[in-house]
């Protein structure tokens, strides 16, 4: 899979979390402080504030916004496990290019076989309509 963004050039949700938590800083001081901690990364000021808008609605974090617009101050107080794999997953699941690799959805088994029995029996009710008219 080749992304316009290659891996090592991309901060993750994990590192973006590392560099927050616990501070409360503007978005302005957040992008300077991604920039010094890995300046290789190509995020963009519109992306942090995408990802900071994630992290405020998400039940998995708890984050605190002060004011509004380019002078807001944001603190990072927690962060779930939960969160950061599904940033990564979904990430990886929505490439900017090629074909989404579908390998990451992390269905059950179980899911997985009634899934396949409910496909099943709608091609077959599928098949009975097509007589009956």
């Amino acid at each position: 899979m080749t992304n316009r963004v290659t891996e090592k050039h991309r901060v993750t949700a994990k590192q973006l979390v590392d560099i927050i938590f616990g501070k409360e800083m503007s978005t302005t001081e957040i992008w300077e402080a991604v920039k010094a901690a890995h300046p290789a990364n190509t995020m963009t000021r519109q992306e942090l504030a995408l990802r900071l808008r994630s992290m405020i609605r998400s039940p998995d974090v708890k984050i605190t916004k002060k004011g509004c617009g380019p002078r807001a101050l944001y603190k990072l107080t927690s962060v779930s496990d939960k969160f950061v794999e599904r940033a990564e997953v979904n990430y990886r699941a929505n490439p900017r290019t090629g074909t989404p690799d579908k390998t990451l959805w992390h269905f059950h088994p179980k899911e997985l076989q009634f899934c396949n029995v409910h496909k099943m029996f709608d091609q077959a009710l599928a098949n009975l309509r097509g007589r009956i008219s």
